[in-house]
């Protein structure tokens, strides 16, 4: 299924939803080529019915291409973007496709309601978003914050990460994290990498300094509700 919505400056905004997920792309200003992201289900709701602007959609996305090349969000110049600033009902009315509009929040509203409806470890046939999840969620939002506090209250001490025990795994990311504030950094930003090749379970997450830049990997394995096995990944 694909939609095009038009916007208030002429340029379409085209979402692609499909089995596999969502894409959207918008158009950059000047022909300059375009950007293409996955956006959160509950964020992409929110903008097409004028809750938000693009801008915040993007900011939260999975994944970010600038004519198909990876960019973290605190790396983009958003005045390139059309309309990037403004909510959909910011445009005058005579320059949205209603139809469109009224086509595809139906349909994400169907995914919506179908994916939260799905309890994790019931089925996984909706697992493509680490949103449906929130012990995954609460545990990329620890590591964003390098909170090993947080983190320990999240992980079994029980079971093994990245080959060690807990308290040895917190011990060696607490030193990671020292490294980032060594660095000037007070926080790291999150990015989900697309791998064609991990099961449906599987996540991994690029985690960079918010002034360094420097950045590490991570693989994260849902095993149950409440149950996470994380592992070093390596390109």
């Amino acid at each position: 299924m694909r939609i095009e919505l038009i916007n208030c400056e002429g340029a379409v905004l085209k979402c692609t939803v499909n089995r596999f997920g969502i894409n959207l792309l918008a158009f950059l200003l000047d022909g300059k080529g375009y950007i293409k992201f996955t956006p959160r289900l509950d964020d992409l709701l929110r903008y097409l019915r004028g809750h938000m602007p693009l801008e915040n959609v993007l900011e939260s996305a999975e994944e970010i291409k600038i004519n198909n090349i990876i960019y973290d969000f605190n790396d983009i110049d958003l005045n390139t973007i059309h309309s990037v600033k403004k909510r959909l009902t910011d445009h005058s009315k005579l320059d949205i496709d209603f139809l469109s509009l009224s086509k595809l929040t139906a349909k994400v509203e169907t995914l919506h309601k179908r994916r939260y409806s799905n309890i994790l470890g019931m089925n996984t046939r909706n697992m493509n978003h680490y949103s449906t999840s929130p012990i995954l969620q609460s545990v990329i939002k620890s590591i964003k914050e390098m909170d090993t506090v947080m983190l320990s209250t999240l992980l079994d001490e029980d079971a093994e990460y990245m080959g060690a025990s807990m308290y040895m795994f917190l011990a060696s990311l607490r030193d990671k994290f020292q490294d980032f504030i060594n660095n000037g950094d007070t926080s790291l930003h999150a990015q989900k990498i697309m791998q064609d090749n991990l099961s449906l379970s599987s996540f991994v997450f690029r985690f960079k300094g918010n002034k360094s830049k420097m950045e590490f990997n991570l693989e994260f394995r849902l095993k149950s509700k409440n149950l996470i096995k994380i592992l070093e990944y390596k390109n």
